[in-house]
C-alpha cells in the first residue's frame, strides 16, 4: 500500500502502486500527491565548474583547463574525455558551438544526423562498440588517435552537407 511521500528514489515506486491501485484515486490527484520540488540538479549545481572547464575555443584548450582545476569533479572529467575519440570530441565542440548560428532546431539536428553518419561510415564509432561492447577490452584503437591529428579540413568535412538524397529531410538549399 501507498506510505505517502518519501524519499525521490522511493516516489516512482508509489506512483506505480497508487496508479494500480483501483482505489488510488484520479491520475491527477496521484501524480499531484507523489509530485514535489526535485531540488536545483546535478547540473545546475556544476554550472561553474562546466563553464570554467569548457569556455575556451579548443578541446586541447579545455582538456588544459580541467588538468589544472583542483577538485574530483575536473580530475574525473578529464579522465572521461581522454578516453574518447578525439576526432569525435573535436566534431562535437564544432557543432555544439555552430549550432548558434544556424536557423532551427531542424538544421541543428541534420548536423547531428550528418555526423552520426559519417562516423559510423568510417568505423569511429563501430571502434567505440568494439573495444566497450565486443571485444571489452576497452581499448579502441581512434583514427586519428590524438587530438592533434585532428584537421580542421576533416571537421569541415563531416559537417558539410551529405548528398541531396541523403539529407534529413531539408532541401539541399537549406542545409
Amino acid at each position: 500500500m501507498w506510505a505517502g511521500p518519501g524519499s525521490c528514489h522511493a516516489r516512482p515506486l508509489q506512483l506505480v502502486e497508487r496508479l494500480v491501485d483501483p482505489d488510488g484515486g484520479s491520475v491527477v490527484e496521484i501524480i499531484g500527491s507523489v509530485a514535489g520540488d526535485p531540488g536545483p540538479s546535478m547540473l545546475a549545481n556544476r554550472r561553474a565548474d562546466i563553464d570554467q572547464g569548457f569556455s575556451a575555443d579548443t578541446v586541447e584548450a579545455m582538456l588544459s583547463t580541467l588538468s589544472a582545476a583542483p577538485g574530483e569533479w575536473a580530475q574525473t572529467t578529464l579522465t572521461t574525455l581522454a578516453q574518447k575519440s578525439p576526432k569525435s570530441l573535436k566534431l562535437t565542440l564544432a557543432a555544439i558551438r555552430n549550432a548558434r548560428h544556424l536557423a532551427s532546431l531542424e538544421h541543428a539536428l541534420n548536423v547531428e544526423y550528418r555526423l552520426c553518419v559519417r562516423l559510423f561510415e568510417d568505423g569511429e564509432f563501430i571502434e567505440g562498440v568494439r573495444a566497450l561492447i565486443v571485444d571489452k577490452d576497452r581499448q579502441p584503437k581512434w583514427s586519428p588517435a590524438r587530438l592533434q591529428d585532428v584537421m580542421p579540413q576533416l571537421i569541415a568535412a563531416y559537417v558539410a552537407p551529405l548528398a541531396p538524397q541523403e539529407e534529413l529531410g531539408l532541401e539541399p538549399s537549406q542545409g
